[in-house]
């Protein structure tokens, strides 16, 4: 999934290559076709995004969409 950070950005606004090192490759919108990654795509919020590079820039990069869990204080 996109990170909120990217929703209602192009991928040239966002930069992503040039701030986490990844390339995104292409998009998968709910109940549309695979498409390829270009500057000009709107990151939407629910977009699977297929993303390459060195694995742990990768890694990195996918925790950023993941939900931030907080603990509650004893």
């Amino acid at each position: 999934m996109a990170p909120a950070e990217q929703w209602g950005k192009t991928f040239s606004e966002t930069g992503i290559r040039a701030k986490h090192g990844v390339t995104i490759v292409g998009v998968k919108r709910m109940g549309e076709d695979f498409m390829y990654a270009v500057p000009e795509t709107l990151v939407e919020q629910h977009d699977e995004l297929v993303v390459s590079g060195p694995t742990k820039k990768v890694e990195h990069y996918c925790a950023l969409a993941k939900p931030k869990l907080h603990r509650p204080r004893s």
